[in-house]
């Protein structure tokens, strides 16, 4: 549970996971024996074949095991899914905008101070979110060239900081890969016009406003900077 998967699991849920696996497979280990042990009868009858599938049986109940314990340990490491198993977490237009631009601070910081970088799980903790929503804005930031996952899966600027401006940034969270209808079939002028003076006064707002201006001014605000930079890659 630690080695095998392809991501990062923490020790303690590693730990749980594999004691809690390790207590099944016992378990079900001597009350498989007790049953194949009653089965002499099938076995005098039907000979390779019964054995053949006795062990085909095994083996399921074994990944079976293996699975629930590999359940337990990501549920362990990631508490706040148990209220959602594994549906998408729905996020609002607003919450999406606000988080999208705290993650490209977080990683421009670290970046431009040459800090270790941060994971998804060390920014959803920072934030103290849910893993998934961060990693539903991460994924649109990596799809839109604005981040990249280093083979440690830190998370860098995919670019200078000069060129991804907050603009960029807001434009990469509120698109919806999923939406096909095209704009041009809503044509009621009124709303039209004031949404586009809304899109206008913020487009106004953030000319000029890039990366590295938003994360120059201090380094990332950080409680429990010591610890925290620790868990970052958590």
């Amino acid at each position: 549970y630690t080695f095998v998967p392809n991501t990062r699991v923490n020790a303690s849920a590693a730990l749980v996971g594999g004691v809690t696996a390790g207590l099944l497979w016992a378990t079900v280990g001597k009350l498989f024996a007790s049953f194949a042990s009653g089965a002499t009868n099938y076995t005098a009858i039907y000979s390779t074949f019964a054995i053949a599938v006795l062990a085909l049986f095994w083996l399921y109940i074994n990944w079976l095991i293996l699975l629930v314990g590999s359940k337990i340990s990501y549920y362990y490491q990631n508490p706040d899914r148990l209220r959602t198993g594994s549906e998408r977490i729905p996020l609002s237009s607003e919450l999406r905008e606000r988080l999208g631009v705290s993650v490209m601070y977080l990683v421009g910081a670290d970046f431009r101070h040459r800090e270790p970088g941060w994971s998804i799980n060390g920014i959803a903790a920072h934030l103290r979110m849910p893993a998934e929503m961060v990693a539903q804005v991460v994924s649109d930031l990596l799809a839109s060239s604005l981040l990249v996952v280093t083979e440690d899966e830190h998370l860098v600027p995919a670019r200078e900081m000069d060129s991804i401006s907050v603009a960029d940034i807001l434009s990469a969270v509120r698109s919806d890969r999923q939406t096909t209808l095209p704009r041009d079939r809503l044509q009621i002028e009124p709303v039209n016009r004031v949404l586009d003076s809304v899109e206008k006064a913020l487009s106004d707002s953030t000319t000029g406003v890039t990366l590295r201006s938003l994360v120059a001014p201090t380094r990332v605000d950080d409680p429990g900077e010591g610890e925290e930079r620790r868990s970052r890659s958590g």
